[in-house]
C-alpha cells in the first residue's frame, strides 16, 4: 500500500503463515499474510468470524493458548528485528512494551483479585523501568488520559468495581503503560453496548493520533473501519484476497468477497423496502485442500479458471499500491482474466 505517512514501516508482515498441529496433521489457519504498518496509522483487519483475523496477530506475539501447537513461519520485522525468530525470553521484552494489546473481553483480561491501577503500574515498572511510587502516578496518568473519572480514587478499585466501558478504558490504559509504538486492538467494542462502543471508538483514535500509534485493528464491523482505519486487509479463508486504503476499499471495493461484504450491511440512504445483501454458502472448512480461489463456490463471478488456480494478490491498473487476488473483475461484463 503507498506510503502516506511520510515514515519507514515499523512492523513489516511477510507471507504469515500459521497452522494448528493436529492428531490428523496440520490444519492451515493463516496463509500468505503480508503487510506494512506505519507510525500513526491504523491498518484494519477485516473478516467474517474463522477467517484468521485474530489468529494473524496473536501469532506475532506468540500468545496462542496454553497447551496448544501451532506452527508459525514467514517474517515479522519489528524495526529490523523479526519476531518469528525470537525465543519466548526475547520477546517478552517486547510483549506488553513496545508492542501492546487490548483484547475483546476486558472482564476475562484484567486480573479480578488485583487493583486495576496495580496492573497498569505492573506494566510501566516492567517497560519502563518505574518504581513503586512512579509507576502507580504513571497509573493515575493513563486513567486520566483514558477518561476514566476521578482517577485517583479508581486507581484502586478492582475490575468488578468499574462499568464494562470503564474496565475496557482501565485496558487501554494497561495497553499504553509501557509506551507502546504498536497498538493491536482486537474487536475492542465487542462485549460493549452502542453507546459505550462509540466512546471507546473515539478514545482509540484521538490516543492513537496523540501518541503517534501505529495501529492494528482486528474487526468485521465495517462503521469502525469507516471511523478508524487508514488501510484495510480483507482476509478470507487465512489469506488476504484485497488491501488498500479505507476509501478505496470502502468507496470502490474490487474482489467479489470485499463487494458482498459491504453489501450486507443497512445503509441510512438505501430506498424503503431495499432488501439487505446476503452472501450464499458457508465459508470453506479449512483443512479442505483446495486448488482455486476459497471463495469460488460462493462467487457470483466466477468462471472455470476460479476453481482450478488460485488467484495471486495483484497490484491494480491504478497503480495506487492497492491489490487483489480474483481472476475476474467484477465489473466487467465478459468473463477474462486479468
Amino acid at each position: 500500500m503507498p506510503d502516506e505517512s511520510g515514515g519507514a514501516p515499523v512492523l513489516e508482515v511477510r507471507d504469515l503463515r500459521v497452522g494448528a498441529m493436529t492428531p490428523a496433521g496440520e490444519v492451515p489457519l493463516v496463509r500468505d499474510v503480508s503487510y506494512d504498518l506505519r507510525p500513526g496509522r491504523t491498518l484494519a483487519i477485516v473478516g467474517e468470524s474463522g477467517s484468521g483475523k485474530t489468529t494473524s496477530v496473536l501469532a506475532l506475539l506468540r500468545l496462542f493458548p496454553l497447551r496448544s501447537d501451532y506452527r508459525v513461519s514467514g517474517t515479522a520485522k519489528f524495526r529490523g528485528t523479526d519476531l518469528l525468530s525470537l525465543s519466548d525470553a526475547a520477546l517478552r521484552r517486547f510483549r506488553g512494551g513496545a508492542l501492546a494489546m487490548v483484547f475483546q473481553d476486558p472482564g476475562t483480561s484484567l486480573d479480578p483479585v488485583r487493583t486495576v491501577g496495580a496492573q497498569i503500574a505492573e506494566m510501566a515498572a516492567r517497560h519502563l523501568a518505574l518504581g513503586r511510587r512512579p509507576s502507580r502516578e504513571r497509573a493515575i496518568e493513563l486513567l486520566n488520559l483514558v477518561g476514566v473519572p476521578n482517577p485517583r480514587r479508581a486507581v484502586d478499585r478492582f475490575p468488578h468495581q468499574l462499568s464494562g466501558g470503564m474496565r475496557q478504558r482501565a485496558m487501554i490504559a494497561t495497553a499504553l503503560a509501557g509506551h507502546p509504538a504498536v497498538l493491536i486492538a482486537d474487536e475492542p467494542t465487542s462485549s460493549l453496548d452502542v453507546t459505550i462502543q462509540a466512546q471507546v471508538l473515539g478514545l482509540l483514535k484521538r490516543t492513537s493520533e496523540a501518541m503517534g500509534l501505529a495501529t492494528i485493528l482486528i474487526t468485521h464491523d465495517v462503521g469502525i473501519v469507516a471511523a478508524l482505519a487508514d488501510d484495510v486487509a480483507v482476509l478470507y479463508a487465512g489469506r488476504i484476497v484485497e488491501r488498500g486504503t479505507r476509501d478505496e476499499i470502502l468507496g470502490s471495493p474490487d474482489h467479489p468477497y470485499t463487494q458482498a461484504l459491504l453489501a450486507s450491511i443497512p445503509r441510512l440512504d438505501s430506498p424503503r423496502g431495499t432488501r439487505l445483501g446476503s452472501i450464499p454458502g458457508i465459508p470453506p472448512e479449512l483443512h479442505d485442500a483446495q486448488a482455486g480461489c476459497a471463495f469460488e463456490p460462493r462467487c457470483p463471478h466466477r468462471i472455470e479458471r476460479c476453481a482450478l488456480e488460485r488467484p495471486p494478490l495483484d497490484p491494480l491498473d491504478d497503480a495506487s499500491g492497492r491489490v487483489s487476488a480474483c481472476w475476474v473483475h467484477p465489473s466487467l461484463t465478459a468473463a477474462g482474466s486479468r
